[in-house]
């Protein structure tokens, strides 16, 4: 994802902690690697949903956002994030 120009969105992360420190932060967070296991699990045209308790963040919404190329729905705590053709539903 690097070598496609995603640039991680560190602000997120509210600890006095350096760059490299708080990239690792936001790598571990649940809607990536619940995207990551379902692009490596699902065939290609298979719609991903994603059900999670938190809010999801910006560093995941662009990530999803930018480098899926299907429909990923995604439900968090305040509403539904339908991800198609680099465009969601809540309007960025």
């Amino acid at each position: 994802m690097k070598d496609k120009g995603y640039v991680a969105e560190t602000n997120v992360v509210l600890y006095k902690l350096d760059t490299e420190e708080k990239e690792k932060i936001v790598w571990g967070h649940g809607e990536k690697l619940a995207l990551a296991l379902g692009l490596i699990n699902c065939k290609n045209g298979e719609t991903i949903r994603i059900s999670n308790k938190l809010r999801m963040c910006e560093d995941c919404h662009s990530v999803t956002n930018k480098f899926a190329n299907r429909e990923i729905l995604v439900r968090d705590v305040i509403r539904f994030h339908n991800f198609r053709n680099g465009v969601c539903s809540c309007g960025d």
